[in-house]
């Protein structure tokens, strides 16, 4: 099993999100235990109605509030680093807040979440993160945001900056540097 922990210490950047996204892409080929903080949350932006959990969403995908045995991956949301996972996805915002936030956290993928109307930009988050060529960004624009909570995330999952952190996880399983 390979444990990909999907965090931020600044909560609203995401996180449940990202993490929902990325088991949903990875169940199409593998079995996915998505482990949440908030089951509901994490179904809701599939789409899927909530249920008592663990909660069989596909063939390949089970979310549930706690480990779920055996599975290819498991992906957890959560608020801190995970020294035993495999990959650690650090998720933040450009805003000066998920900066200060995030500032000394540990990660193998940072994932920014660029808002554009922020005064913030990319080179802002690589030169603040010291993100090292480890960056994947993903437009957070409103239309987007709401097409989430709308729990459409299907639709947001053909994007091609989504597809680059699959990439990258991917790469980051096999070894091999994604730069």
């Amino acid at each position: 099993m390979i444990a990909i922990n999907v965090y931020s210490p600044k909560g609203g950047v995401g996180t449940t999100t990202i993490s929902s996204m990325l088991a949903l892409d990875l169940s199409t080929h593998h079995y996915v235990g998505l482990v949440s903080r908030d089951p509901d949350a994490s179904c809701a932006a599939l789409g899927y109605p909530t249920s008592p959990f663990p909660y069989k969403i596909n063939h390949g995908l089970t979310v549930s509030d706690q480990m779920i045995p055996d599975v290819d991956f498991t992906v957890m949301d959560s608020r801190a680093h995970v020294a035993a996972a495999d990959i650690n996805i650090l998720v933040i915002q450009n805003t000066y807040m998920s900066f200060h936030k995030a500032m000394n956290c540990k990660y193998d993928i940072l994932v920014a979440c660029i808002n554009e109307s922020s005064a913030l930009t990319v080179n802002d988050v690589n030169s603040v993160m010291n993100a090292d060529g480890n960056l994947v960004t993903i437009a957070w624009d409103m239309q987007a945001a709401r097409t989430l909570d709308a729990g459409l995330a299907s639709r947001f999952l053909q994007r091609d900056d989504f597809r680059e952190l699959v990439r990258h996880v991917d790469l980051a399983i096999t070894q091999e540097s994604p730069f």
